[in-house]
């Protein structure tokens, strides 16, 4: 079944029964955001205009990205 949440501005929330909540900061999609999840963040530092480790979307992995990682940091929901 999908589910979809309340549309706001241009962006719209789609949950999917049974599937797993969104983990902001995990990189490497293995339920934790943990260290090797930093490590891909710097990896991928700067100019970034479509990429995972820009977590704010903002087109540059910088230190607002590692505030949103360290903010999720441990096991996910």
């Amino acid at each position: 079944m999908v589910d979809f949440g309340a549309i706001s501005g241009d962006q719209f929330v789609v949950a999917v029964e049974g599937a797993a909540p969104p983990c902001p900061g995990d990189l490497n999609d293995d339920r934790q955001v943990d260290g090797a999840d930093f490590g891909s963040l710097l990896a991928s530092w700067g100019p970034c205009p479509d990429c995972d480790a820009d977590l704010d979307g903002d087109g540059q992995v910088n230190g607002a990205d590692v505030g949103l990682l360290l903010s999720g940091w441990g096991g996910c929901p």
